[in-house]
């Protein structure tokens, strides 16, 4: 159902260069989804592979219209248009070497969605497609000592069938490691650190940004169900909160002020 911001007729006028006006004319939306899934699992290589593929078709969807003056000031009209399609699969496979004593994680997931805005009046076809990969390591004997180290790639590719010029491809890459140590039933001790990698074809520089979290943990009481935890976040001091955004008429590169480096118990 239509919210009722979008259909009040009244124009927002908070911000003079961006108009935003309700719509009584608008319908429900009404969508159309199918799930698949399929899992195996071997026990005696300890080997198992699950997979999902997503459909979602929503007719009559609520989408956005965008006029631009003359003077460059916009005026935005939620409105129906014909249909919206998403498609997506997650994959995860997983087998140990035993010869190394590790365990081999590969996460793929796959996203494709094709949708329509419309700007000054001319439907804006936009399709994004989504590749993302994950690998990683961990140790299979972890009585005590508990690693996993990894790293992660996910291209972004969008295009728009009018204002091509906003067509963007954004990489991003993460690159982890997670290390726990348990050597009593009452201490445990752990840091999780990773760097991240925002890049895309409209931006000039790389941005990358490190983070590492540690964490004490105490536990106590009987069957050391009670627990005291010192946390320390970003302790680089150097976490960003980092966003890439584009649109049918704007790429806009957003980054926000974080709290920062900080402990808690």
């Amino acid at each position: 159902m239509p919210g009722l911001n979008q259909l009040l007729p009244v124009t927002n006028t908070v911000n003079q260069l961006s108009l935003y006006q309700g719509n009584t004319s608008l319908i429900p939306e009404y969508r159309h989804n199918a799930n698949i899934a399929w899992s195996i699992f071997d026990a005696f290589s300890f080997t198992s592979f699950f997979t999902r593929l997503s459909l979602r078709y929503t007719k009559d969807k609520i989408s956005m219209s965008q006029t631009v003056n003359e003077d460059l000031t916009k005026i935005n009209t939620p409105v129906n248009v014909p249909y919206n399609y998403s498609l997506s699969s997650y994959n995860n496979f997983s087998t140990p070497i035993r010869a190394l004593g590790i365990k081999v994680n590969a996460r793929l997931t796959e996203s494709w969605s094709k949708g329509i805005s419309v700007v000054n009046s001319e439907d804006n076809i936009q399709t994004v497609f989504v590749h993302s990969l994950d690998v990683n390591l961990e140790n299979r004997r972890q009585d005590k000592v508990d690693i996993r180290i990894g790293g992660s790639v996910t291209v972004t590719d969008s295009k728009f069938s009018i204002a091509e010029a906003m067509n963007n491809v954004y990489f991003n890459t993460t690159f982890y490691a997670d290390i726990y140590f348990t050597p009593n039933d009452h201490w445990n001790f752990g840091t999780e650190a990773n760097i991240v990698n925002y890049n895309a074809e409209s931006f000039e520089e790389a941005v990358s940004i490190p983070s590492i979290k540690a964490s004490i943990r105490y536990f106590f009481g009987k069957g050391n169900k009670t627990g005291i935890i010192l946390q320390g976040y970003d302790l680089l001091n150097k976490f960003s909160n980092f966003q890439y955004t584009n649109g049918p008429n704007f790429i806009m590169e957003q980054e926000n002020n974080t709290i920062g480096r900080l402990c808690d118990a």
